[in-house]
């Protein structure tokens, strides 16, 4: 039921056309972005507290400290462990960056593409590697290398 309504609403966004898919969209980003913002911020300012339930209790969240994030950066992968190939790991960060292209597929939208167009794939470029980067510092010094 929930999955239909949800469809329904794109349909519904879809067929009031751009406009309103553009106020949508802008929307959509603005509670990505600030939930990504609490995750770096919580990394750096939350104390220790034990993950819920539903979750193994070695899952601990630690006071961010710059010798676990160093001890991170070393890759031991001990035998029988869970490691992931630099395939995977690209794969997750892959899907991070696909949409730095929507301004090239906006651009009839763009008072001036031609100066908009590359200068906003700049910025994109630039915001996503800024986010990713304080996402691993942030969760690199609050959890243990097996959690993350």
């Amino acid at each position: 039921i929930v999955a239909s309504c949800i469809l329904l609403v794109c349909l519904s966004v879809a067929i009031l056309g751009a406009k309103v898919f553009t106020k949508v969209n802008g929307l959509l980003f603005v509670t990505i972005f600030v939930a990504i913002l609490l995750a770096v911020f919580a990394g750096f300012l939350r104390s220790e507290f034990v993950l819920p339930d539903f979750v193994p209790q070695s899952y601990i969240h630690q006071d961010w400290n710059a010798s676990q994030l160093s001890s991170n950066f070393i890759t031991a992968c001990p035998i029988g462990a869970a490691c992931y190939s630099a395939q995977i790991v690209f794969g997750v960060l892959f899907s991070g960056v696909t949409g730095i292209m929507e301004g090239a597929n906006l651009s009839g939208d763009l008072a001036s593409p031609a100066k908009s167009i590359p200068m906003g794939t700049l910025t994109a470029i630039g915001t996503a590697m800024t986010v990713y980067l304080l996402l691993i510092i942030s969760f690199g010094g609050s959890f243990d290398g097996h959690v993350l």
